[in-house]
Order: C-alpha cells, then sequence, then structure tokens
C-alpha cells in the first residue's frame, strides 16, 4: 500500500511519502522482472542426496529402513530423475545402499537418501557404537565399531 502525500508513515526524511512511493515501485518491479520471470530465476539444485527407488523387495517397508541398490528403473537417465530398484539387502559389501526417509508400500515409488545426514533404523549393539552396518537379508542397520554408516549422536 502505497504512502499518501502529506501524512508520513515514519518521521524524519526517509518518512516522506515521495521516498516510501519510490520504494513500494522498486519492491514491486522487483516482484514483475525478478521473480516474475522464470527464465531469470536460477534453476533449482540438482538434489545429489536423494534419488528415487522403487521398492521391488517384495514387502511394504518403513522409514528408517535400508535397501539395496539395484538396476535402474527409466531406460534415458536424466540428472534430475535418477530412479532406481531397490530390494532387500543381498551382499552386505560392495554394493550401494539406501535409507527410506518415509514408509513405502511394495511396487511403490519414492525417494530414498543415498548419502547425507538421515533417521535409520539401527539395532544397538553396544552404545559406545559409533558405526553401522547392513547385513545381508536385513532391512535393518547393525551397530558396530566399524561400518559403512557412522552414526551421530
Amino acid at each position: 500500500m502505497k504512502a499518501v502525500p502529506g501524512k508520513p508513515l515514519i518521521t524524519g526524511p526517509i518518512g516522506s511519502a515521495s521516498f516510501q512511493n519510490t520504494l513500494v515501485d522498486m519492491v514491486d518491479w522487483y516482484k514483475r522482472k525478478v521473480l516474475g520471470d522464470p527464465q531469470r530465476a536460477p534453476p533449482a539444485p540438482i538434489p545429489t542426496d536423494v534419488i528415487k527407488v522403487k521398492n521391488v523387495s517384495g514387502a511394504d517397508r518403513s522409514a528408517g529402513q535400508v535397501l539395496e541398490i539395484g538396476t535402474l528403473v527409466l531406460t534415458t537417465l536424466d540428472r534430475r530423475n535418477i530412479w532406481f530398484n531397490a530390494d532387500t539387502i543381498s551382499h552386505s559389501v560392495g554394493r550401494s545402499y539406501c535409507v527410506l526417509p518415509r514408509p513405502i508400500p511394495s511396487g511403490e515409488i519414492d525417494d530414498a537418501h543415498i548419502s547425507g545426514v538421515c533417521v535409520a533404523k539401527v539395532n544397538i549393539i553396544a552404545t559406545t557404537d559409533r558405526y553401522a552396518f547392513v547385513e545381508a537379508s536385513s532391512n535393518v542397520l547393525k551397530s558396530g565399531k566399524t561400518g559403512q554408516f557412522k552414526l551421530l549422536g
């Protein structure tokens, strides 16, 4: 809302109607030209810590469970759409794994964490353990003195 001439909203030189109207005009211009023009807007960053996975494990999975990343779901690669099949862990080393941030029904596609900080289910063996690792045929991490995952906290 523009100020009315002769009625300053703030006392002093910054409170003049002319100054305030100029500020309003500048903000309106910025909204129209910069924010309203999709070509001038910076592209959304491509997430590097989350991918899409299709749960092919044959069972519904809960948030925090771990799945083994398998083959690509899509035949055409696109940096913004990297989708993989994800199954029950078959090998405890030499594979890639993901952690589910939300429950995912069998056959459905959703996000999965592949790096960074996330919440995972961990079978704690000792409270002094600072790492976790995957076990074949398990969808829950197991704590240990070493492992593929660093435990925080």
